[in-house]
């Protein structure tokens, strides 16, 4: 997997630097990006602090780790299916509602 060039730390410390008052176009050139990736990465981590990027990524980290177990009843698994397709829905689906709700929590202190 390619590793990534930037953190979110520093994905966060130059858009702090765009609301302080520097351009999309000073902070692109300065950084070698496009402005598309400022504003990518403004929409995805605009208002954010470091700690809640964090937490976001544990979370989307878990969703992950809890997509690859396998958590299935005997009961909710028919006769002659293998058991191995059954994924937890019920442990995905709470790591969803908490990134969304820590999405919403930070469109609201934007």
């Amino acid at each position: 997997m390619k590793r990534k060039r930037y953190t979110e730390e520093k994905i966060i410390s130059m858009l702090k630097q765009h609301e302080g008052g520097r351009t999309m176009v000073e902070l692109a050139r300065e950084h070698g990006i496009t402005e598309n990736t400022l504003y990518r990465w403004k929409a995805r981590y605009g208002g954010m602090e470091v700690s809640e990027a964090k937490r976001l990524r544990e979370l989307q980290a878990d969703k992950v780790s809890q997509g690859r177990r396998f958590d299935c009843d005997r009961a909710s698994v028919a006769p002659g299916n293998d058991r191995r397709k059954c994924r937890g829905a019920e442990s995905r689906s709470k790591v969803l509602v908490q990134i969304c709700a820590l999405k919403a929590r930070l469109l609201r202190l934007a």
